[in-house]
């Protein structure tokens, strides 16, 4: 009888925290992901598992249920506070927090807790709504004062193996469904998944779990797979004038031999050297010059290391092919470069009555079409890989023992392909500019790493009128003078009025809400409060470019200066309703998978005027300029792509997602969408195409995070 009054009295701890979980887990991914879908159901596998481990931290007291009542309601309030923040968080952010952004949580809290105060007022009533089971449950408990009993040792011993058996059952009925890449199993072990597509695949607290275990304590760290190199030369060769080529096999209609109609060209001059031949084929009687730097010996690197890490970079860099010069390599050699991160900026903030100036720019100079931006949030990802062209991590291990994110951790990493350093090492001198104060991801200290020798942040070289939002216009107005009479100069800005969030009591909307509105006439009837927010935002953008060009054609430096302006990620701080319609405003589709990122890329000088529409994003920014510019840099080690380069073009999306001329691919979903030229390729080739398109955005991810972990630049250049 008893060891029966024992088992009520666990299960009274374990079915209540089971019901928690599923509800919370339910709640959270409708408002997260839209929806609840059958594979997305998989979390129900580890729902008895970890209501179970929860039960064992309650019923510790026979005969004492208040003592009992407090513990499971505290853990049940931990429980809910957890979701609720997960839930406050993507309101506010886009997307769910990582375990490693929990440590910059009271850092970003005295930084933007400003932002937070709209986001809880929205979110108020879902926040009630979560608080309710709780609210249930004490209630319960105090109606029935002696409802949580305690449970034996004994039981506790066998639950405790019962955890054991279920945590493990878990991942054998998670292996039941599959293993492959786009697999749950595949999300719980792959420790380059990222937060969202996790907790889409395996739940929201199981992600935190996993994540937990790597960021503590390095579990499932082995990445060694991600870096096998994808067959570029065979897919690059797929418009060629001889046809599709895929994976070394050349289409032979009718050949009948045993790979299916095609033959084997791997070995073969034109599909070994596929880049610098089409090169050629452009200037057959001039020797085809490369972005490579000869200095560089790979190969006796890889030989003289004991580092595992090392050697697998080693082999990944030594299959890639050097980019070769092109039509466009330096057509704008000896121009002054501006290079801007513009806060949230986007096609949304291009209106031709309230931001003229930028529209002009964006559909002048090199107009890119078929740009998108890689990130929904978190500026250091998407100025990383602006500055630098490698990926950032997002990944399960996105922090260290110093900082969190890839840019915050590269200020002790020898990193010579930083924007600044490339530019010195020509004699040109560069001024890096941030309205913001420089400790924010430690961008006092990374900056200078990066090569930047004149550095200004808010309180150190700029003083401004507001802290909240500072001043794109008293930005440019405190820096211009610091290079506008040099011969040459490269000059950053990461700009800040475009952030959110987009009320009316922002400063933003306070200072410019009147001449927006004027400005747009009786169109602003059309915008919502917040969008017109967004637009005053973005009006301040447009004020310190309209005194940054007026400055320059003072100067007489317009025609040889290069303006280039992207932004971080999109406006998050849009509904998926409010960016829809803004979306539709603007002329654009919509979509949460592909279309939302798709951004816009402003090139702008009077000396070049013409359309590229090769795919591309954030990573692909610095070599295109470099190339422009004729700036020495070695191709293989910066993992984006000249937008003029001979080769496949794609623009990939932080959580593995890639639109090509091809495709669309869906990397968590395992959903390919072909574009009507892709359509032109057979079965066969659509499969091998893929799969060489997977392997090779699976692999430049890894060797960037690798490249980073591992300070593989200063192995690649001992003595500088």
């Amino acid at each position: 009888m008893e060891i029966k009054d024992d088992i009520k009295a666990w299960f009274k701890y374990f079915a209540p925290f089971f019901a928690l979980i599923i509800l919370f887990e339910s709640v959270t991914r409708i408002i997260v992901f839209g929806e609840i879908t059958f594979d997305g159901l998989q979390f129900l596998f580890f729902v008895p598992a970890m209501a179970s481990t929860l039960s064992l931290f309650t019923g510790f007291h026979k005969k004492k249920p208040v003592p009992n009542s407090v513990i499971f309601l505290l853990i049940t309030l931990i429980l809910s506070i957890y979701y609720i923040s997960q839930i406050i968080y993507f309101n506010n952010f886009g997307s769910l927090y990582s375990i490693s952004l929990v440590k910059m949580g009271a850092e970003a809290l005295d930084n933007f807790g400003w932002a937070l105060k709209a986001t809880l007022r929205s979110s108020a009533l879902i926040i009630l709504l979560m608080l309710v089971p709780i609210a249930a449950l004490t209630i319960t408990i105090i109606i029935k004062k002696n409802a949580m009993a305690g449970f034996s040792l004994h039981l506790r011993a066998m639950v405790l193996a019962m955890t054991v058996s279920l945590w493990l059952l878990s991942v054998l009925a998670l292996m039941s469904f599959g293993t492959g890449r786009t697999s749950a199993y595949h999300a719980l072990t792959d420790p380059y998944t990222d937060t969202d597509t996790s907790a889409e695949k395996i739940g929201v607290l199981m992600t935190s779990i996993v994540e937990s275990g790597a960021y503590f304590f390095g579990a499932g760290s082995n990445t060694e797979a991600k870096l096998e190199s994808a067959d570029l030369s065979a897919y690059m060769s797929l418009s060629g004038d001889n046809g599709p080529v895929q994976n070394g096999l050349e289409d032979v209609p009718g050949s009948g031999s045993d790979t299916g109609g095609y033959k084997d060209i791997s070995g073969s001059e034109a599909y070994d050297n596929d880049i610098s031949s089409a090169a050629s084929a452009e200037n057959p009687d001039e020797e085809t010059k490369y972005h490579k730097d000869d200095r560089i010996d790979i190969d006796a690197l890889r030989a003289g290391t004991d580092n595992d890490d090392i050697a697998a970079l080693c082999d990944y860099f030594n299959e890639k092919e050097a980019l070769p010069f092109n039509d466009h390599t330096g057509l704008l050699k000896d121009h002054n470069l501006i290079y801007i991160c513009g806060e949230s900026f986007g096609p949304y903030a291009l209106n031709e009555k309230v931001t003229p100036l930028l529209s002009k720019m964006a559909g002048e100079g090199i107009v890119s079409p078929n740009y998108y931006t890689s990130y929904k949030n978190t500026t250091t990802n998407g100025e990383f890989a602006f500055l630098t062209g490698l990926w950032p991590d997002v990944s399960r291990y996105a922090a260290d023992g110093n900082a969190v994110g890839s840019f915050a951790r590269s200020y002790d990493k020898y990193m010579p392909y930083g924007l600044g350093t490339l530019f010195k090492n020509e004699g040109i001198p560069s001024f890096a500019y941030h309205g913001y104060i420089s400790s924010y991801y430690r961008r006092g200290d990374s900056w200078p790493n990066l090569g930047f020798e004149t550095i200004k942040f808010m309180n150190e070289g700029m003083t401004f009128k507001n802290y909240w939002s500072p001043s794109d216009l008293e930005l440019m107005e405190q820096s211009v003078d610091d290079y506008i009479n040099e011969d040459r100069f490269v000059a950053y800005y990461m700009t800040y009025s475009g952030h959110g969030d987009y009320t009316t009591d922002t400063y933003m909307y306070l200072k410019n809400n009147a001449a927006v509105r004027e400005l747009l006439g009786d169109d602003a009837k059309n915008y919502s409060d917040s969008e017109i927010s967004f637009f005053c935002g973005n009006y301040e953008l447009e004020l310190s470019l309209e005194y940054l060009t007026d400055r320059l054609k003072a100067a007489g430096k317009s025609d040889n200066t290069l303006i280039v302006i992207a932004g971080d990620h999109v406006p998050y701080y849009f509904t998926p309703d409010e960016m829809k319609d803004m979306a539709k405003k603007s002329g654009m589709d919509y979509d949460r998978d592909f279309e939302m990122y798709r951004s816009t890329l402003i090139m702008y000088t009077p000396a070049l005027n013409e359309v590229n529409e090769s795919f591309c994003c954030n990573t692909d920014v610095l070599p295109t300029v470099l190339n422009l510019l004729d700036i020495d840099y070695d191709s293989r080690f910066i993992m984006g792509m000249d937008v003029f380069a001979k080769g496949t073009h794609r623009a990939r999306l932080y959580n593995g997602n890639f639109i090509t001329e091809y495709v669309k691919y869906n990397a968590s979903k395992g959903k390919a969408v072909w574009s009507e030229k892709g359509e032109t390729l057979t079965d066969w080739q659509k499969e091998i195409y893929l799969e060489n398109m997977i392997k090779y955005t699976e692999a430049e991810y890894a060797a960037s995070i690798k490249l980073m972990d591992n300070d593989f630049y200063r192995e690649l250049f001992p003595e500088e």
